[in-house]
């Protein structure tokens, strides 16, 4: 039996036996109000075995006395206005004890249910550290299930469906959804990654899917972002989803960014009169790390990436830096996208030229259903942009679902707010925020960069930018692993839960 079904099973026999200490109290005082107690104590007996029966199947020995304790509650009902209570908390009481005593010897734990739920493939490395300590786990199952998503159409109904089951690395076992029955499995633990549920206009995992359901279905539902908060800011707007209101838990990166989640979730739930209703920060922050950071501490060469990659790199010569440059969705979202345009090219026109630098475009994964959603006039441009960049092959186009990989392979990053600037920076590489209204360089760039800060396209220049990073050395960061943290706090917290 999964634990946390164990635990409500513990429950509810504490409630059966509190449940005669009540009928104690009554004896034969109120005939009415003693009825309504046998009735609960009835029903709890049932709901126990119903428990058993579906965890452990027919036929056992717990089950036959949870029948014999029914019978002695009716007995005992019959006769209660000629019995005194002290009588009827006795025989009830032998009964269930002898019924509780054969559930704790027969009934086992099973292994520990773990549950990954992850739906876009470039979102996995939110989990893969935390799902390599639970798989190697020997006292847990584990499943990793993708799940399917849709994209929105302008309306907001669901249009084309998705699912990214293929697109997994190779070494991770893929359950089918659709053979996986949340309800009837009711896992110990779930791990989620969507914050959104049915409120993100662009997409939307599968309503079976949502927090909101599966907090129900689950002893434990642990949100783990798959994005990092840049330089520890936190905004309310991005923080206050589904998944950071009905998640139990909610992973954060560091201590202090923890810090400044727990007091903008609970100054929300004061301003929207649900406090006492809902959990507390303190209780649902965890500062255990982000298992994004782990991904980040492997070996990844040229070498290692598709060929039409390292042909690029080949054309170049000699030991080429990498720029990622990353856009993101929001300046598509709105009537923005001439500037963004206008922009792009730009960036594109310097560096086509040179020589010792490649740009790595990288595109946020959801933008074409953004445009399509939200900005349709702009689709057509945007392919004819991207077919434009992918045929001249001058620069290297990353679609690819592993982003942790680029990050690697890249020397420095240039593009939108992303948290990917905080990627960047655990790797000791520089950063730099582009301003859609800045086409050229800046006039007067700074003697002194700062690079583990959050560097302006504003203060300095690309191309000055381009100049500075030649030379620059990362430096080292200490490794931590999250996902190995992460997984052991949980398991102790599932292992003391009886």
């Amino acid at each position: 039996m999964r634990r946390s079904r164990k635990k409500e099973v513990i429950r509810i026999f504490a409630a059966l036996h509190k449940a005669h200490k009540i009928l104690n109290q009554i004896g034969t005082s109120n005939v009415s109000e003693a009825k309504d107690v046998f009735t609960t104590c009835q029903n709890g007996a049932i709901q126990i075995g119903n428990e058993i029966e579906h965890w452990e199947g027919e036929g056992t020995q717990t089950v036959r006395l949870l029948e014999d304790y029914c019978e002695t509650v009716y007995q005992c009902a019959v006769s209660q206005p000629m019995q005194r209570g002290a009588d009827l908390y006795q025989t009830m009481e032998k009964s269930l004890l002898e019924a509780e005593d054969s559930f704790n010897r027969e009934i086992p734990n099973d292994k520990l249910e773990v549950v990954f739920f992850p739906y876009q493939a470039s979102m996995w490395d939110s989990f893969a550290s935390v799902w390599k300590a639970a798989s190697n786990d020997a006292s847990c199952h584990v499943s990793v299930i993708p799940i399917p998503y849709f994209e929105k159409n302008p309306d907001g109904s669901f249009g084309q469906m998705h699912y990214e089951g293929d697109r997994f690395p190779a070494d991770v076992p893929i359950t089918p959804w659709e053979t996986y029955q949340v309800a009837q499995q009711f896992p110990d633990l779930i791990f989620i990654h969507n914050p959104y549920d049915q409120n993100n206009f662009v997409t939307s995992v599968h309503p079976n899917y949502y927090a909101s359901v599966l907090e129900k279905l689950t002893g434990n539902l642990v949100y783990i972002p798959y994005y990092l908060f840049v330089n520890n800011q936190v905004f309310e707007n991005t923080l206050m989803t589904s998944a950071s209101l009905y998640a139990d838990y909610f992973i954060i990166q560091s201590k202090e960014t923890c810090t400044k989640c727990i007091q903008i979730y609970d100054n929300f739930l004061k301003k929207n009169k649900l406090a006492g209703k809902l959990k507390q920060g303190k209780d649902k922050f965890l500062p255990l790390g982000s298992p994004f950071a782990d991904s980040l501490h492997q070996q990844i060469s040229i070498k290692d990436m598709p060929q039409s990659w390292q042909d690029i790199v080949s054309k170049h010569g000699g030991n080429p830096k990498i720029v990622m440059y990353n856009t993101h969705l929001t300046n598509l979202m709105c009537m923005k996208e001439n500037n963004f345009f206008k922009k792009i090219n730009a960036v594109f026109e310097t560096f086509k030229s040179r020589e010792d630098i490649i740009l790595l475009w990288r595109p946020h994964p959801l933008t074409w259903q953004t445009i399509h959603s939200m900005n349709p006039q702009a689709a057509e441009k945007y392919q004819a942009l991207v077919d434009s960049y992918q045929s001249e092959a001058w620069g290297i186009f990353d679609d690819s679902p592993r982003v942790n990989q680029s990050v690697i392979l890249a020397d420095a990053y240039y593009g939108d707010w992303s948290s990917l600037i905080t990627m960047f920076h655990l790797l000791g590489k520089p950063a730099l925020l582009q301003d859609l209204e800045i086409f050229d360089n800046i006039a007067n760039p700074p003697e002194e960069i700062d690079f583990q800060t959050l560097v302006k396209e504003s203060e300095l220049g690309l191309k000055d930018y381009l100049s500075l990073i030649n030379n620059h050395i990362p430096a080292q960061k200490e490794t931590i692993e999250a996902g190995t943290s992460i997984w052991n706090y949980f398991k102790e917290k599932l292992e003391n839960m009886l």
